[in-house]
C-alpha cells in the first residue's frame, strides 16, 4: 500500500522550519487507448503520483544564501519519519524562490538551495558527493566566514580548519539521523548532475502575490525586511515522495537540472503561465490554497494541486509553563490576537494539550504576514505571553531546537495595566 493503515491525508507535522504530511489518495482512472486493427498495443503505464510531502521553509536557509542551518535538524526528523512509515518511495527535491530579482537569478539560486538540502539529505550514505556538491555551491556564492563560523560551532572543529572539513563534519552533524541514499530519489542517482533527482523551479510556482496595495506599501521603504519576511512562504524547498516502485528516465524528465536555465521550464508552462504568477488584484492577496492558479508550471501543479505542503496558512503553537499559574484553569482562557487588535482566537484551557509541564495551544489560521499576541486572561487581568510578533519570529514551545528568527519575539511575561502581580 502507498499509505499506512490508519494515516489520514493533510498536514501531520509542523515545525518553524517546515511542514509533512500525506498526500490524497488519488482516484484510479481508466486509461484511454487507441484503436488498432493489427498487432499493434497500446502500452499502459503508472502515472506518477505523489503521497506525501515534505517542505524545508526560508527559514532554515541565511538569506540570498542556499546555507541550510543547523535548526533543520528538526525538519529532517519528519522526513525520515515519512521514509519510515514509507519505505520504497522515491522523492524528487524542487527549489523555489521568491518574486523579487530576474527569473535567472532566481533560477539558479532555487537549484542551489536544492542542491544543499539533497546533499544534507545523501550525507550519511554518500559523503564525498555531498561534500564536494556544498564545495561548489559554497565557491558560487561565496560564502562569509560567518557561515563557517556556524559550521565550526555546531561541529566543535577549531579555528583553522580547512573549509572542506568543516563543511564535511557539519553535514554529518545535521543528517546523523537520516537512512537515505542516492538510490532513494525519483533519478536514482543515474544521472551525475542530478537530473530528475533535485532540481530549481525559479520563480514560477508562487504560493501568495501580494496585493497592489501591500506591494505599493513595500514599494514606499527603503527597508525590506517586512517585504522579505511576507514573501518568505514562496521561499521554500519542497521534497515529494511517490509511490513504491517509481522510477523514472532521466533523459525524459520535463524539468531542467539545477545547474541549468530556466528553457526548460518555460516548455511546461500553462499557456497563460505569464499572467498566473504576476496578476494582481488591487486590494487582496491571491494566494494559491485559495484558487490553485498562481503556478506557471503545469507540470508541478498537476503534482502539487492538493498537497498540503503547500499552504499559506501557517500552523504554530504558543506555550506556557503550566506551573507558573495557581489560578484555576477553569476561570483561565488564552487569546490569540491581531496587529489590529481583533481576537482571531479564544482558547479556553481544556483546549490546550499538556505536554510535561508546558500546556500548548496550536492555532491553524494565520495568515502570513500578520502580527499576532498572545495573552492569558483570568478575569480582568492579562498576561502578555508574546509581544506582536511575525509567526516566522515566535519560539515553537515543543521544539528541541527553540530556534528563532530575524528578531526575537518578547517572551517575558508582562501583565498589562488593567493586573496586579500574582
Amino acid at each position: 500500500m502507498d499509505r499506512m493503515a490508519g494515516e489520514q491525508p493533510g498536514l501531520n507535522r509542523a515545525s518553524w522550519g517546515g511542514v509533512a504530511g500525506n498526500h490524497e489518495n488519488p482516484e484510479q482512472a481508466g486509461f484511454p487507448v487507441g484503436p488498432a486493427t493489427t498487432g499493434q498495443f497500446n502500452t499502459i503505464r503508472s502515472p506518477l503520483v505523489p503521497i506525501a510531502c515534505w517542505r524545508v521553509d526560508d527559514i532554515r536557509f541565511d538569506f540570498d544564501s542556499s546555507f541550510v542551518r543547523s535548526e533543520v535538524q528538526y525538519e529532517l526528523d519528519a522526513l525520515q519519519s515519512l521514509f519510515d512509515k514509507h519505505p520504497g518511495c522515491p522523492i524528487a527535491v524542487f527549489g523555489h524562490a521568491d518574486p523579487v530579482g530576474s527569473d535567472d537569478y532566481n533560477k539558479s539560486l532555487s537549484g542551489r538551495r536544492a542542491t544543499t538540502v539533497y546533499a544534507v539529505l545523501i550525507a550519511n550514505s554518500n559523503l564525498a558527493k555531498a561534500t564536494s556538491l556544498w564545495q561548489s555551491v559554497a565557491a558560487q556564492e561565496n560564502w562569509s566566514s560567518q557561515a563557517y563560523a556556524a559550521m565550526q560551532a555546531v561541529t566543535g572543529q577549531p579555528a583553522g580548519t580547512a573549509n572542506s572539513a568543516v563543511i564535511q563534519a557539519y553535514l554529518q552533524t545535521i543528517g546523523a539521523k537520516l537512512k537515505i541514499t542516492t538510490t532513494d530519489f525519483l533519478g536514482q542517482g543515474s544521472d551525475a548532475t542530478g537530473k530528475a533527482d533535485y532540481q530549481g523551479c525559479s520563480e514560477f510556482n508562487p504560493l501568495l502575490i501580494f496585493s497592489d496595495a501591500e506591494a505599493a506599501r513595500y514599494a514606499q521603504s527603503s527597508d525590506n525586511t517586512q517585504r522579505n519576511l511576507a514573501n518568505a512562504p514562496n521561499r521554500r524547498v519542497m521534497v515529494l515522495m511517490f509511490r513504491k516502485g517509481t522510477v523514472v528516465d532521466p533523459t525524459q524528465w520535463p524539468c531542467p537540472r539545477a545547474t541549468e536555465g530556466k528553457a526548460g521550464c518555460l516548455k511546461r508552462f500553462w499557456s497563460d503561465g505569464d499572467s498566473r504568477r504576476s496578476q494582481t488584484l488591487p486590494d487582496q492577496r491571491r494566494t494559491f490554497d485559495a484558487t490553485h492558479d498562481t503556478f506557471a508550471c503545469r507540470f508541478y501543479q498537476r503534482l502539487c494541486c492538493s498537497s498540503p505542503c503547500e499552504q499559506t496558512k501557517a500552523i504554530f503553537r504558543f506555550g506556557y509553563d503550566d506551573r507558573l499559574s495557581n489560578k484555576s484553569p477553569a476561570d483561565m482562557q488564552l487569546l490569540v490576537e491581531k496587529s489590529d487588535g481583533t481576537v482571531a482566537k479564544t482558547f479556553e484551557m481544556q483546549d490546550g494539550v499538556l505536554q510535561g509541564s508546558h500546556r500548548i495551544f496550536t492555532y491553524a489560521d494565520a495568515v502570513t504576514g500578520e502580527t499576532y499576541k498572545a495573552y492569558l486572561t483570568y478575569k480582568k487581568r492579562k498576561l502578555l505571553l508574546i509581544d506582536e510578533a511575525q509567526i516566522a519570529e515566535i519560539m515553537d514551545p515543543t521544539s528541541s531546537t527553540r530556534s528563532v528568527t530575524h528578531v526575537h519575539a518578547k517572551n517575558a511575561p508582562a501583565e498589562s495595566d488593567e493586573s496586579t502581580n500574582g
